[in-house]
């Protein structure tokens, strides 16, 4: 089947009308409302029209469509100049250059950002403790696992936790000073527990 009988299947019409449906009818860069089209921002041999992912799938209208295509294929003839040896630096340059264009600053900028967040909820959690007692009654229990996204999502905070024979699957206590925020850490614990 050639690509253009594959964008007459039903498969591509429903994912077509689930994208433009979704960009709620409107072209993504003008705004226009007629003459739509879904742009694959890029192809991947072998890969059907409607098996690509949400992120690369474009509402157009048909003018910013040829456009936009027009761009994409003056960027592709600079990449193809490139020599094949030097492709893996210029494929981090171009994730670099992207992210900073999507989000305004770079990503080490907005690892620091992150890293900053994290050190400062180190210093809120580091007064606040989880004791977490499962029961291996039934097998394995997933105390280390519950252990290790507590850890993640509560930077700084202690957790102590117990593996025990007995009926119940999990039991947490949080202790700490502040009481909403102890909820909030139990409440959040209890979600991952069971």
């Amino acid at each position: 089947m050639t690509y253009l009988e594959k964008l007459k299947e039903p498969e591509w019409l429903k994912r077509r009308h689930y994208i433009i449906s979704q960009r709620k009818e409107r072209c993504e860069l003008c705004k226009s409302t007629k003459r739509l089209e879904v742009h694959h921002g890029c192809y991947a041999p072998g890969r059907a029209p409607w098996e690509y992912p949400d992120h690369v799938l474009w509402c157009l209208c048909r003018s910013c469509h040829e456009e936009t295509q027009r761009k994409l294929t003056a960027i592709h003839a600079i990449i193809g100049a490139v020599h094949p040896n030097e492709l893996g630096s210029l494929k981090e340059k171009i994730n670099d250059a992207s992210f900073e264009v999507t989000f305004g600053l770079t990503e080490a900028e907005a690892n620091e950002i992150l890293n900053e967040e994290r050190v400062a909820e180190s210093a809120l959690y580091k007064n606040y403790s989880i004791e977490i007692l499962f029961s291996n009654e039934l097998g394995p229990s997933r105390v280390d696992e519950v252990a290790k996204l507590a850890e993640d999502r509560f930077p700084g905070i202690q957790i102590v936790t117990t593996e025990t024979t007995g009926s119940r699957d999990c039991i947490a206590h949080v202790s700490g000073p502040d009481l909403e925020l102890k909820k909030s850490i139990q409440s959040w614990v209890s979600r991952y527990s069971n």
